[in-house]
C-alpha cells in the first residue's frame, strides 16, 4: 500500500495480530491430546481425532505452517472429517501454496454447498486474481456487494483495484464502486483514501486536492496528512501552496508532546518534512518566483 494509506492506517487501526507463541502453546495442546486420542484409537474409534486434527491444521495455518496445515487437513479428512469447512480450508491453504487450480477445485466444492457464502466467493475472487483472471475476480466481488448480507470495506477496495489493474483507464468505474460502497456502509474513510489514491493515479490533480481537503475535515491529527498533501502539491511544482501546506505540517508536529514525537512513525514523519522543506528551499534559491 501507498504511504497514504500506511500513515492515515496507523492511527486508524492498531494492528490485533495472532500472537505467534499463543498459537504455538495451543498447538502443543492439542498435540498431546492426539497422542492421547491416537493410544485410544484401536478402543474407541477415530471419533475425536478427526476434529483435533482440523482444529491443529487452522493453528498451523494462522500460523503460516502451511504444509503442516495441509497435512493435518488431509489426517482429519482420512479420519472421517466431512465438515464443508475443510473445502473451504483446502482451497485456502492451497491458495496460500500458490496452487492455484487446487484451490479454485475445492473452493468451488465449497460453493457448491454454500451458495450464499461471502467468504468463498471472496476467496475465488482472491484465487482467479492471483491467475491473473481479473474479469472472474471482479464477477465473484460484485456477487458479495451485490448480494443482501452487507459486505466489508475490504471488497469494494478489491474490486477497484481489480478494475484498475484489468483497464487503467476505467478509474471512474472504480471511482463509482467506492462512491456505491461509501453509500452502503455509511461513509468509510479508507474508502476515501482509496478514491484518492486512484484520482491521483489518474491524473486527476483537481478530485485528489479536493479528496486531501475533505479528508483534513475528519481527522483530529492532521500533520501526517497536511505533510501528503504538501508532497503531492510538491509532484505538481505547486511549490508556494507544498511549501504554504508544509509549514501548517510541522507547526502541528511541533505541538505534538515529546512522547509523540518520538514515536517510531513520527521520527519517520520529522525526516521526510524537514526533506521536503530542504528541497523546496532549495528551489526557492534558484527561481526567484518562487516566493516561500
Amino acid at each position: 500500500m501507498k504511504k497514504t494509506i500506511f500513515y492515515i492506517a496507523f492511527f486508524l487501526f492498531p494492528l490485533g495480530l495472532f500472537a505467534h507463541g499463543d498459537l504455538h502453546e495451543r498447538i502443543q495442546r492439542i498435540t498431546q491430546q492426539i497422542e492421547i486420542e491416537s493410544s485410544n484409537e484401536a478402543l474407541y474409534g477415530c471419533r475425536k481425532l478427526a476434529p483435533l486434527y482440523f482444529e491443529r491444521g487452522l493453528l498451523y495455518f494462522f500460523h503460516e505452517d502451511y504444509n503442516l496445515a495441509l497435512l493435518d487437513y488431509i489426517k482429519a479428512e482420512m479420519h472421517g472429517y466431512q465438515n464443508n469447512e475443510l473445502n473451504y480450508n483446502y482451497a485456502e491453504v492451497y491458495h496460500k501454496q500458490s496452487i492455484y487450480n487446487e484451490a479454485l477445485v475445492y473452493v468451488n466444492k465449497f460453493l457448491k454447498q454454500e451458495p450464499n457464502s461471502q467468504k468463498g466467493y471472496r476467496l475465488r475472487s482472491s484465487i482467479h486474481k492471483s491467475l491473473k483472471r481479473y474479469p472472474q475476480a471482479i464477477a465473484d466481488l460484485k456477487t458479495i456487494i451485490n448480494g443482501k448480507e452487507k459486505p466489508q470495506t475490504a471488497d469494494y477496495i478489491n474490486l477497484a483495484d481489480n478494475i484498475m489493474v484489468l483497464n487503467p483507464s476505467s478509474h471512474n468505474i472504480a471511482l463509482s464502486y467506492l462512491l456505491k460502497g461509501c453509500e452502503r456502509l455509511g461513509g468509510s474513510i479508507i474508502l476515501e483514501i482509496k478514491a484518492l489514491e486512484i484520482n491521483k493515479a489518474a491524473g486527476e490533480s483537481a478530485e485528489a486536492i479536493k479528496g486531501y481537503n475533505n479528508l483534513l475535515d475528519k481527522f483530529n491529527r492532521k500533520e501526517v496528512l497536511l505533510f501528503e498533501k504538501a508532497k503531492y502539491l510538491f509532484s505538481l511544482c505547486e511549490y508556494e501552496e507544498s511549501f504554504a501546506t508544509l509549514k501548517i505540517s510541522k507547526e502541528l508536529f511541533g505541538q505534538l508532546s515529546k512522547r509523540q514525537q518520538n514515536t517510531k512513525a513520527m521520527l519517520v514523519l520529522k525526516n521526510n518534512i524537514l526533506s521536503l522543506e530542504q528541497q523546496l528551499k532549495q528551489l526557492a534559491s534558484l527561481h526567484n518566483p518562487i516566493s516561500l
